[in-house]
């Protein structure tokens, strides 16, 4: 038996299955591997901002049948989005350290942000398969740097609820950091 958006789907249940998927994917396709902790999900009526330094807020649209597009996003701070940028260059592992500490992509690497971006969303459509989720679509719908403290920039009508997921993470053998994916409520 399929669930249709409309029907009631746990908050960590979602985060959960899709940050999982999306962690697995992303490993296996650019041969990285990402380690998750347990999420910390909740909801919120603003668009959080990240902590730290910039990240790069790769937007997402849900988009249940017959409705207008639902905006959310995954955040992934520069480091980070640009060492699975160099992965998916096929970058050598000596030159991780330099290219991580880059203060702002290039070309090359935005242009495999946005490929990311897909894989992300490609990632999340199968996440929402394996919940049994079905009338909804979801595509990746853009990326863009966000200065620390600075909410992602996506259609969001403040006062709705948002389904808020933040997650410890860690990326081979660099330090650890916060995966913070924020999405529309669904049901």
């Amino acid at each position: 038996m399929t669930r249709t958006v409309r029907h009631a789907l746990a908050d960590d249940a979602l985060i959960g299955r899709l940050l999982l998927r999306i962690a697995e994917d992303l490993g296996t396709l650019l041969g990285c591997e990402l380690r998750l902790g347990p999420a910390q999900v909740e909801r919120a009526t603003t668009r959080p901002a990240a902590a730290g330094g910039v990240h790069i807020s790769f937007r997402l649209a849900f988009t249940p049948e017959g409705e207008a597009p639902r905006l959310g996003a995954l955040l992934l701070p520069l480091p980070e989005a640009l060492t699975m940028a160099a992965h998916f260059l096929m970058a050598p592992e000596e030159v991780l350290p330099t290219l991580r500490a880059a203060p702002e992509p290039d070309l090359a690497q935005k242009e495999a942000l946005l490929e990311l971006g897909k894989m992300i969303a490609n990632a999340g459509r199968t996440a929402l398969a394996q919940l049994g989720v079905s009338g909804l679509a979801l595509r990746f719908d853009g990326c863009q740097g966000v200065r620390a403290g600075v909410r992602p920039a996506f259609a969001h009508a403040e006062g709705s609820p948002l389904i808020v997921g933040r997650a410890p993470a860690k990326l081979g053998p660099f330090p650890g950091f916060e995966l913070l994916v924020m999405l529309p409520v669904l049901d």
